[in-house]
């Protein structure tokens, strides 16, 4: 189990690798199919260490606050996409992820 925590993320990254070079004709980043694969180590951190887990939690407040703002946003901005509007939000899910699991890691190592 220890193994996969470190593991997820480096499958998430090849994953990320691989759909770059099959989509070789769209902009795509490396990172962007990473917060699954974080949010998965990120719970296995938590079960490990039988940490309380606010995962399910925290990610329902985010789809809520992600349709609250993309619709409040286009009813704002009627020439604005909302598909812009929601890969921004994804890249937000990407940061937020990405430093949630570091945070976790570095908890788990030093308590």
């Amino acid at each position: 189990m220890f193994v996969l925590i470190f593991l997820l993320p480096f499958i998430g990254l090849l994953c990320g690798i691989l759909a770059k070079n099959m989509l070789s004709h769209k902009k795509i980043s490396y990172v962007e199919l990473m917060p699954p694969f974080l949010i998965a180590a990120c719970q296995l951190i938590t079960s490990c260490h039988k940490l309380p887990s606010f995962l399910p939690y925290a990610f329902l407040f985010y789809l809520i606050l992600v349709v609250t703002v993309a619709i409040n946003f286009v009813k704002k901005n009627k020439n604005i996409a909302l598909g812009r509007i929601l890969f921004s939000l994804w890249r937000y899910l990407i940061l937020c992820s990405f430093i949630w699991y570091i945070c976790l890691l570095l908890i788990t190592i030093f308590l």
